[in-house]
């Protein structure tokens, strides 16, 4: 589908940056032949297009996959069954400029941002802070990031010491409604264990 097509090309995009260089390529000298890159959105300036491919057979129609870069943020489009060369190229430039003019990449969370703390037993501070120890983004309609709402839970209902930062504790949820993005959530400092009195009355108020 051509869902999987984009999902494949972001893995080549983001996993083999050593090689994807090579889809930008306007033509190819082997062994004294030329072949010219069949994606014509390269040679189209005002696109940043660099990649990434091409595709034609009878039953399937000419294809394309074109990615772009814009600004901060890349775009993949995928095209299949054109009637021509050109008719694919056109359709992926409308998707690019679509997306374009229509989403933002926005970063949702920042490394080291606190996004709530929770009590802690057993510690030598009562109150544990959490966040996320990476920088997240998320591609979404212009409409929508002003409503961007986040929550999290916790993978257990108590955090007791001690306990290291980056620990993972839980997840965070980001909703406009729905819910449109999930991420381990870590404490952002460690916590030592308390001292015995300390532990004694976290205990009682814990246990009993």
């Amino acid at each position: 589908s051509a869902y999987d097509l984009a999902v494949l090309s972001r893995a080549i995009i983001h996993g083999e940056p050593d090689v994807y260089h090579m889809y930008s390529q306007k033509s190819l000298t082997w062994n004294g032949i030329t072949q010219q890159n069949r994606n014509g959105l390269l040679w189209d300036k005002t696109m940043n297009v660099d990649g990434l491919k091409t595709g034609h057979t009878s039953g399937a129609g000419f294809n394309l996959i074109a990615s772009a870069v814009d600004g901060q943020r890349r775009l993949i489009a995928v095209v299949m069954g054109a009637d021509s060369p050109k008719g694919r190229e056109q359709q992926a430039a409308k998707l690019l400029h679509w997306g374009q003019q229509n989403f933002d990449t926005v970063q949702v969370l920042q490394k080291g941002q606190k996004v709530g703390t929770e009590r802690i037993w057993y510690g030598d501070k009562e109150q544990i802070k959490l966040g996320t120890d990476q920088d997240f983004w998320l591609a979404l309609p212009k409409a929508e990031v002003s409503r961007i709402k986040a929550k999290y839970v916790l993978d257990k209902k108590d955090l007791e010491a001690p306990i290291a930062a980056n620990q993972r504790v839980g997840e965070i949820s980001l909703y406009d409604g729905d819910k449109v993005g999930h991420y381990p959530l870590v404490t952002l400092e460690s916590i030592n264990k308390g001292g015995v009195f300390s532990r004694m009355s976290d205990y009682l108020h814990h246990e009993l």
